[in-house]
């Protein structure tokens, strides 16, 4: 399973003040996460190991909402309830991966217990639509950015031996993107705005050979 945290932040609207009332939104989703990894581990004491891996999985999250923040709402003169009928604003990730090392403890000879850290990669697309209604969007527009984002990664968790062919893991894991900025629909019948992305976290489940 895969929980991503993202907020959506505007910080220009073309000749109009930000609404603040409805800035910022949060686009938090939730989704499966499928993929798989490789990696190889080094003894360096009697129940003590070292170890390095690389993962590649996908998922298809995405939160949207009515309404563009920032660009509705009381301090903006402009048509409130035909803006957050016909404006949407989304985000969606998909594709993520990681390079990480690792360091564990063989609680027993079949179970060990570990914590990860390293960098992360994450596609998240962001979008954003206006049919031309609201007073600051004076044409239909619709613009989606895509981008590979890279931050940092740290987790915690267990594994262990079901028989000789198979293993099972459960890992929590923590990735932090940063903040991005976006420009939608530039010009001087647009809206320039920015978008913070915040911490992406992930939880995941894997059983493996």
């Amino acid at each position: 399973m895969r929980i991503g945290d993202a907020d959506w932040r505007t910080t220009q609207v073309a000749g109009f003040p930000v609404d603040t009332t409805t800035n910022t939104a949060t686009y938090d989703s939730t989704g499966v996460r499928i993929g798989g990894f490789l990696g190889h581990n080094w003894p360096i004491a009697p129940n003590w190991l070292a170890g390095i891996e690389v993962d590649l999985a996908w998922g298809d999250e995405k939160k949207s909402g009515a309404g563009i923040p920032g660009t509705h709402g009381p301090i903006i003169v402009s048509p409130t309830p035909a803006a957050l009928a016909n404006d949407r604003a989304s985000v969606r990730t998909t594709w993520d991966g990681g390079l990480r090392g690792r360091i564990g403890m063989l609680v027993n000879p079949a179970t060990l217990v570990y914590v990860n850290g390293g960098i992360a990669f994450q596609t998240v697309e962001v979008s954003a639509s206006c049919t031309g209604i609201a007073g600051w969007c004076v044409a239909a527009r619709s613009q989606s950015n895509s981008t590979q984002r890279s931050g940092w990664t740290a987790g915690v968790g267990a594994e262990g031996g079901l028989n000789k062919n198979w293993r099972w893991r459960a890992e929590f894991r923590h990735a932090d993107f940063g903040t991005k900025s976006s420009t939608f629909f530039g010009g001087d019948s647009g809206c320039g705005d920015s978008r913070r992305q915040d911490p992406d976290e992930y939880h995941s489940a894997q059983r493996s050979l």
